[in-house]
């Protein structure tokens, strides 16, 4: 005896949502079994295969006023997630500011907050420069060591902006570059530890077969001398 099976596929089965329509959906074709069948015998067996008691799988389809109002489905991947009995990670313990800034004035630790890592003014000038030069590049790259500022892959060249202060210039005619006058052992720390950070990412770039150019901050008041710096050292 042939068993009557409703059919999932269908706009009218896809698009309701309620486990009350969709039975009125399955009664309907129960109903067109027990017409066709001898005895009521189809029906029975249809009956018994759909039980209303376990829940219906719920279809989540996004609709264009879902898509506006910002909506996901539940994908693959959120589900395994969901389903996945996982416990949440500690966050290693952050460093503690009272003992960075201790002993420091307001006005200094707005400043050491304020500073930035990357994009910062003197490395957009000579990003400027370069593109106004017609070259182009790629900033940041991760994939180097020290994540120069400018590289040029093609040319296996790359170029640190170094500001004078951080990085602790030391050329005679620099007048950026100085010395805390408090925390005389803390910025006299930093300052070795970031010169020799400086130096082993040169060397690491050198070893890989890059040549590598540093900009200083105090070279950038005199735009044709530095234009011409960078023309040498790409054109080499």
């Amino acid at each position: 005896m042939a068993e009557v099976v409703p059919k999932r596929s269908g706009n009218i089965w896809l698009g309701c949502r309620s486990r009350h329509v969709q039975g009125a959906i399955l009664s309907r074709l129960v109903g067109v079994a027990d017409a066709t069948a001898e005895g009521g015998k189809a029906s029975r067996a249809a009956l018994d295969i759909v039980d209303t008691r376990e829940p219906v799988p719920h279809l989540h389809i996004r609709s264009r006023f879902d898509r506006r109002r910002g909506v996901k489905a539940p994908g693959r991947k959120a589900s395994n997630r969901a389903g996945a009995d996982q416990t949440a990670r500690p966050r290693p313990p952050r460093p503690s500011e009272a003992g960075r800034f201790e002993g420091v004035t307001e006005a200094t630790r707005k400043v050491m907050r304020a500073n930035k890592g990357s994009n910062t003014k003197p490395e957009m000038i000579v990003r400027r420069l370069l593109h106004g030069l017609g070259y182009r590049y790629r900033v940041h790259r991760k994939d180097l060591p020290g994540k120069p500022d400018v590289a040029f892959g093609p040319r296996k060249k790359a170029i640190f902006v170094h500001g004078c202060f951080w990085h602790a210039h030391d050329a005679a005619g620099c007048k950026i570059a100085s010395r805390p006058k408090s925390r005389t052992d803390f910025w006299e720390g930093k300052f070795v530890r970031n010169k020799e950070r400086d130096a082993r990412n040169v060397a690491a770039l050198e070893a890989a077969g890059w040549q590598v150019l540093v900009v200083w901050e105090c070279e950038l008041g005199d735009s044709a001398r530095l234009g011409a710096t960078l023309t040498a050292f790409l054109n080499d």
